[in-house]
């Protein structure tokens, strides 16, 4: 009953509006076309195409709480009041809302001589976008090549759904990995699911929330890189560790003595021990010293990232980490070497 009087109520106020308006039945002007709405919390952006420019001279959109639609052009609060974008392209509009409540809104498109639209209307229910947590090099979260995620928002209530996707290379493109799940955190390639994810590799990762209408959350973005494991070489001393990156540790105490990776990527990141026996290396890139790498420390820590090179050109490069032999802590403890595609 509040419903139908609010709509009689607000029928009366814009009936004067409507009958000093000329009536031509001829020609009739078309109501705007909405868009999915893209929600960001208390922040969305109200979309909507307009359909024959040339008659349409002004586009009023309002907004009101629920899912019944404004009665009139004259109900609920203002969301714009202007002329319309060109024909066919996407005119987009900020709007102020309360995250977990439903809105609908209505437009209307008016022409020169005052005739009014159809109305056309789209409801949301205001959502935040998810919080995308991942580690940006996978050795940061653990010695293994599977990748612990959480993407929750705790502006959303328990229950919201939300589909995560992941790009493993330009021949697969983005899939979905998980579709509506109410999960906020899960471990890519646990179980093997959806595969088992390949040292060497970069694993992109998109996280979303729709709403029941159809509006997509801003999606949050993440990249994760799997670092390559030390390879077997003469000088180094392979010791297996279950701490440690792929479960092994190469280590040299040597001057001299080197690791050699072929790489493809723009960015590459030595993973090793920082140590209180361990000391400098260099880090050389197609045969040029790009960095010093030093690795001590008072106490031992593993899978660190001590060292970094980018701004790479795009293609094949050969990585080599050298021991320096610092005078008191020689040793070199290198867990693996990440490469930035």
């Amino acid at each position: 009953m509040g419903d139908r009087l609010r709509l009689l109520a607000a029928a009366a106020l814009v009936a004067p509006l409507l009958a000093a308006t000329p009536a031509h039945a001829d020609p009739v002007v078309a109501a705007p076309v909405p868009q999915p709405v893209v929600l960001a919390g208390t922040h969305v952006a109200v979309r909507w195409r307009n359909v024959d420019d040339a008659q349409v001279v002004r586009v009023v959109v309002r907004r009101i709480d629920g899912t019944l639609p404004p009665a009139s052009p004259a109900d609920g609060g203002a969301v714009f009041d202007g002329p319309p974008a060109a024909d066919g392209a996407l005119q987009v509009v900020a709007d102020s809302v309360t995250v977990g409540a439903t809105f609908t809104y209505g437009f209307w498109s008016f022409d020169a001589l005052g005739n009014i639209s159809v109305e056309s209307s789209h409801s949301i229910k205001a959502t935040a976008p998810p919080l995308l947590v991942a580690p940006v090099s996978a050795s940061d979260g653990g010695p293994t090549t599977r990748v612990a995620l959480s993407w929750s928002n705790p502006d959303n209530p328990t229950g919201t759904p939300y589909t995560v996707k992941y790009w493993s290379g330009p021949d697969t493109g983005w899939v979905i990995w998980l579709l509506d799940t109410t999960a906020t955190h899960a471990v890519f390639g646990a179980s093997a699911s959806p595969f088992v994810p390949v040292a060497g590799a970069n694993y992109r990762f998109e996280v979303l929330s729709q709403d029941p209408y159809g509006n997509d959350t801003q999606h949050a973005l993440a990249t994760v890189v799997e670092p390559l494991d030390t390879p077997v070489t003469r000088g180094w001393t392979t010791l297996r560790s279950a701490r440690r990156w792929a479960g092994t540790v190469a280590v040299a105490r040597k001057a001299g003595a080197a690791l050699t990776w072929h790489v493809v990527g723009s960015q590459v990141t030595v993973v090793a021990d920082r140590c209180p026996g361990c000391g400098k290396a260099l880090l050389q890139v197609d045969g040029r010293t790009r960095a010093v790498v030093d690795t001590h420390a008072a106490t031992l820590f593993v899978r660190q990232q001590v060292g970094s090179v980018g701004h790479l050109a795009q293609g094949s490069h050969t990585v080599r980490l050298v021991v320096v032999g610092t005078t008191g802590h020689p040793a070199l403890q290198v867990d693996g070497l990440a490469v930035l595609d």
